[in-house]
């Protein structure tokens, strides 16, 4: 079975070259079909600067939306007349959207133009694109909303307060106080330094790795133990 990314982003579309009828087509093809796909919500139509329409967009990509774009909205018979259209009247889909999954472990930023191009008897959209590789941590995953989480900065009294009134962290506090006789305001401050200084967290912490270290708090507390000060140890 494919791995599926999450995806969301925008589409422009030109002014000159859609029509009334192709955005119709355009709005009504661009669908989740499946567990694939890309949702356009015709709520979010805009026009930019230059009289250009804009739509917002989420998907889920098999694999990787990239992969996906090329037959996601032409496979059907409006995404194959809309096709049509769009190399009558040469035109051209520009999208640019943030693309994200756990399991292959990428977080990516991407540019590109979908172009219809006729193959083996039906449309499909040919995908060129460049590619922005986002470092893959906490803090990224947060900072463009693929998790929840918190994100830190490098004040540390600052950061400290927002980690002292997080409730997601009063149960992990608890065992830790336990473990290592420590006050709440100790544990907050180790907690920091963790999410400061672990590359994997980067000055961020999804909610679900809260979760997981709950569920094997032993785990969790062999990972704390190295930012404890030698006298808890």
């Amino acid at each position: 079975m494919a791995n599926i990314s999450f995806s969301y982003g925008n589409i422009t579309i030109q002014k000159e070259k859609f029509t009334l009828k192709m955005q119709e087509l355009l709005e009504s093809c661009a669908q989740i079909s499946g567990e694939y796909g890309m949702d356009i919500s015709p709520a979010s139509k805009t026009k930019d600067e230059y009289g250009n329409i804009q739509y917002d967009f989420d998907g889920y990509g098999r694999w990787s939306m990239d992969c996906t774009l090329p037959w996601c909205i032409t496979n059907s018979a409006k995404g194959q007349e809309l096709a049509k259209l769009m190399d009558e009247r040469e035109a051209i889909i520009n999208i640019s959207f943030i693309d994200y999954e756990c399991g292959c472990c990428f977080l990516v930023k991407e540019m590109g133009v979908l172009s219809p191009i006729f193959l083996d008897g039906e449309w499909k959209f040919e995908f060129q694109s460049t590619e922005e590789e986002i470092p893959y941590n906490d803090f990224n995953k947060v900072k463009y909303e693929v998790e929840e989480g918190i994100t830190l900065s490098s004040n540390k009294t600052d950061s400290i307060k927002i980690l002292m009134k997080e409730r997601y962290l009063d149960s992990l506090y608890q065992e830790t106080k336990k473990e290592f006789n420590l006050s709440k305001k100790e544990f907050i401050s180790i907690m920091y330094n963790k999410i400061i200084e672990d590359d994997e967290l980067d000055g961020g912490l999804c909610y679900w790795r809260i979760d997981d270290w709950e569920d094997d708090i032993d785990y969790f507390l062999d990972e704390l133990s190295d930012y404890l000060p030698q006298k808890q140890l």
